[in-house]
């Protein structure tokens, strides 16, 4: 019994190690029908086994009787798993073999339990029970029919298993062929010879079953070579599924899978065309919700379309609204497809918003170059013409296809300059846009010039592949420029000579005014008797008059030139205000008139231009003088804050004059306007005052208000801003501030030993003899009347001023003889101030830049010589 419990233990053991890795196989979904079937067969074999065993041992005759028939039961069923098991391990699961197999065992099956000892001992009369070896032993016995049936059967299923070979060995598949026939060769030698012992009435226990120990070879063979295959396939797939996988993903396009509205899949590029930033986002979204409503229908009637015909459909144009509500164009183009068993759409899709809008923008760019009012020509790089738009046609009068093919050769009027060549050469090879003017000829041999722009198209590798020219007809305008450039000389011409001319009027004017001021002055300090006295006075007011006129016309004129220098510096405007005043007492007081001033503060001093301020107070003042008759002007001084926060100086002149209406306010800044004008004008002069003070306010920042009441007065403000030097100086002279200073008396001889030398270059006579008498007792006066006079007088004395009229009629003029004069080394540092009726700010600057210390312009007075003297040593 030792080696019958060995075979016994490793019968089922091997069973119940196959059974369950066939499970675990089956579970795992390798060969899963072939691995139950297997399974189930082996579990039959191991309670056969079992059974077989308590059969075997037992000694009571009802139990052995009970065992035996559940004995029979798992043969019988393992009839039905035999089949089950050599179809799926062939691959001949032919459905009437399956059918007759189970109504031949449901009938085994029914017979065994209706037969008093089971089907093996169905036609047995009794069974006798041998208490020494334990055995129960038929008697009477007789060769059941069952049992030739169940030969029968064994036939059957030979047949079954050759024919599944047959099968197995033509997939090519001959180890399992061949191991699938040693198995059952082996198995069904078992049972036969089981059964033919037990009809010898010999029994070897478990012959039935050992047999079967082959199918574990078989199995195990076979699930091995499947597991081995399977893995191999399975990696197989997931380097294949990851390959596809990172191709789809990697797609340009968008690739969508949908069914019934559902999204199924969608590969990175789809999502971000959606919208969305991953897969989990499109959950709750529906396809159509991604479309817009106006291709719903069409979209639906496309997917029945492709569901009729079962193919894909030419590529459609849709719009769609992305999950952040941006709206896009794509393409798509669907077929269907079987996904995971679901009957659904794989659409590939394509944002075409980019191509749209480019085709739109060539469309409109197209027919901008056809409509374009400009001519266009396209060339290849030798200059041969591929295309022009019609206004080429209309500017040379070429037709295209006189024009095509053509070298732009054709078209040239004239040779192009060397340096024009080289520049646009150069241009054009450097990749870059050439701009200038051509001269081309035309169809009928017309020249004409054109204004072009030509430009280098490369393509991706750098090279030139052709160049764009647009031109412009600008022969009109080359004629008008001409005639501009003409008018330009012509008017630069007139501007030249009406430059010299206000220069010439303004000498010749000024000169003889020298004189009848000088001399009306001299007069009104050596006459004594009254009527003489008047009419020098007389002299003098028609002669300050007409240069006050003279003044406002020359002033007026470097206005609208623009040539009006401003020098600003700091100035003390409280103390300016008074000197104003001072001007004009003895003219206020002739009119009985009280003149006031009232200063916020004793010492406001700002960085300005003094001169042009004095000159728009003095007009201002002026103008109150002339339209007031009774009562009093004030020139009031305020610091405060204009309407933007910033600090502002106000000069306010008051009167209670005539006033003005408030819509002749503008009238009274136009030049030579008054209001009284016409031969019965009330007033005299120009109209020039305040036109000048505006349009010099203008130069130094600030602006003139006015407020007036008709018949009641009016009040002109000068707003200034507040500009201060960082750090202001007074530079006081030592030498002249004594020599000249009136409030000592202009007495030389108390200060100095000995008077200096001065001399006068002067070529009118008369104005010679008004300066020695100004500077009488001041100095040693010596006088030359031209250049080489004094240049030959300055070698003979040593003279500590130079005072020198600029036109000297014929020889040298002024500035030469400066020249001259400070080649000489004793005379480089010697000042030297310009007398002259040159009185422009453009002669001033240019007397400036030619060596000359001061300027001071015809005619002048007594304390205008001796201040500008003063001036000029207090700098030196």
């Amino acid at each position: 019994m030792n080696f019958i419990q060995i075979s016994l233990g490793i019968l089922i053991g091997s069973f119940l190690i196959s059974s369950i890795l066939s499970l675990l196989l089956a579970l795992k979904k390798y060969e899963t029908k072939l691995n139950l079937s297997y399974f189930l067969f082996s579990f039959l074999l191991i309670l056969n086994t079992t059974f077989s065993i308590l059969h075997y041992c037992s000694a009571d005759l009802q139990k052995w009787i009970l065992l035996e028939k559940i004995q029979n039961s798992c043969v019988e069923l393992l009839g039905i798993t035999f089949v089950l098991f050599i179809g799926y391990f062939t691959g001949n699961t032919k459905k009437y073999i399956l059918i007759i197999n189970a109504i031949i065992i449901a009938l085994f099956l029914f017979i065994n339990w209706l037969s008093p000892y089971g089907i093996a001992y169905s036609f047995i009369s009794s069974i006798k029970y041998n208490i020494e070896t334990q055995e129960y032993l038929a008697t009477n016995w007789i060769a059941s029919w069952w049992n030739i049936l169940i030969y029968g059967y064994f036939v059957f299923l030979s047949l079954y298993v050759i024919d599944s070979t047959r099968v197995l060995y033509k997939k090519g598949e001959k180890n399992g062929a061949i191991l699938l026939i040693i198995s059952t060769i082996v198995g069904a030698i078992s049972i036969i010879s089981d059964i033919m012992l037990m009809q010898c009435n010999i029994k070897i226990p478990f012959l039935e079953n050992i047999g079967f120990i082959m199918f574990v070879v078989v199995v195990t063979s076979k699930n091995f070579d499947s597991v081995i295959k399977s893995n191999k396939i399975k990696d197989e797939l997931i380097e294949t599924e990851k390959k596809y996988e990172s191709l789809i993903e990697s797609s340009p396009d968008s690739i969508l899978v949908h069914a019934e509205g559902n999204i199924l899949f969608a590969n990175k590029n789809c999502l971000q065309m959606m919208g969305f930033d991953n897969f989990e986002e499109t959950k709750n979204v529906k396809f159509l919700d991604l479309i817009l409503q106006e291709y719903h229908e069409f979209l639906k009637e496309r997917k029945k379309l492709m569901v009729k015909t079962n193919s894909s459909l030419p590529p459609a144009e849709i719009k769609m609204v992305k999950y952040n509500n941006e709206i896009s164009e794509i393409e798509i183009i669907s077929y269907p497809v079987n996904y995971g068993g679901v009957n659904a759409i794989h659409t590939l899709m394509r944002d075409i918003t980019g191509r749209k809008r480019a085709e739109t923008e060539l469309k409109i760019l197209t027919k901008a170059v056809e409509q374009s009012s400009a001519a266009i020509m396209i060339t290849d790089p030798n200059w041969k013409i591929e295309y022009v738009n019609p206004k080429f046609e209309e500017m040379t009068g070429y037709k295209i296809d006189e024009i095509i093919g053509k070298t732009t050769k054709l078209l040239k009027g004239g040779k192009l300059s060397a340096a024009i060549h080289e520049e646009f050469s150069q241009t054009l090879f450097a990749g870059k846009e050439w701009r200038g003017q051509l001269l081309n000829k035309k169809k009928n041999g017309e020249l004409y010039w054109e204004r072009n722009s030509i430009s280098p198209i490369k393509n991706s590798k750098g090279e030139t592949t052709n160049f764009v020219s647009i031109k412009e007809d600008i022969t009109d305008e080359m004629r008008i420029k001409e005639e501009l450039i003409k008018s330009k000389d012509e008017a630069e011409q007139a501007n030249k000579l009406k430059s010299t001319l206000l220069s010439n009027v303004s000498h010749e004017f000024r000169t003889p005014l020298n004189g009848i001021l000088g001399f009306a002055q001299i007069l009104k300090e050596i006459v004594f008797d009254k009527t003489y006295f008047d009419m020098a006075d007389k002299i003098s007011k028609s002669g300050l008059r007409l240069l006050n006129t003279l003044n406002s016309v020359l002033l007026l004129t470097e206005l609208e030139n623009k040539t009006y220098i401003v020098t600003k510096k700091e100035t003390n405007i409280s103390d300016l205000c008074r000197r104003i005043k001072s001007k004009y007492d003895d003219v206020v007081k002739n009119k009985n008139l009280e003149f006031n001033v009232n200063l916020s503060e004793e010492n406001i001093e700002i960085k300005t231009d003094e001169t042009v301020l004095v000159r728009i107070l003095s007009s201002i003042v002026e103008n109150a003088i002339k339209y007031t008759k009774n009562g009093n002007i004030s020139i009031i001084l305020e610091n405060g804050f204009d309407e933007t926060g910033s600090e502002r100086i106000f000069i306010k002149v008051s009167d209670t004059g005539i006033g003005i209406k408030n819509e002749n306010i503008d009238i009274i800044f136009e030049e030579f306007k008054q209001i009284s004008e016409g031969y019965s004008r009330e007033y005299e002069g120009l109209g020039l005052g305040l036109t000048i003070a505006k349009k010099l306010a203008t130069l130094i920042n600030s602006e003139i208000l006015v407020s007036s009441q008709l018949g009641k007065g009016s009040t002109f403000t000068v707003v200034l801003p507040l500009e201060r030097d960082s750090a202001y100086k007074q530079v006081h002279g030592i030498l002249w501030k004594a020599l000249f200073d009136n409030s000592k008396g202009n007495n030389i001889k108390e200060e100095l030993d000995e008077l200096p030398e001065v001399l006068l270059v002067e070529d009118n006579v008369i104005n010679v003899e008004v300066v020695e008498h100004y500077l009488k007792g001041l100095c040693r006066l010596s006088s030359a009347l031209d250049g080489e006079a004094a240049i030959k007088m300055i070698s003979e004395k040593s003279f500590k001023l130079l005072l020198l009229d600029i036109n000297l009629g014929n020889g040298f003029d002024g500035i030469e003889v400066l020249k001259e004069i400070k080649k000489r080394e004793e005379y480089k540092d010697v000042p030297a101030i310009a007398l002259t009726g040159y009185a422009s700010d453009r002669n001033k600057k240019e007397f400036l830049e030619n060596g000359f210390s001061g300027f001071l312009a015809k005619p002048f007075n007594k304390n205008e010589l001796i201040s500008i003297v003063n001036s000029v040593f207090e700098t030196v």
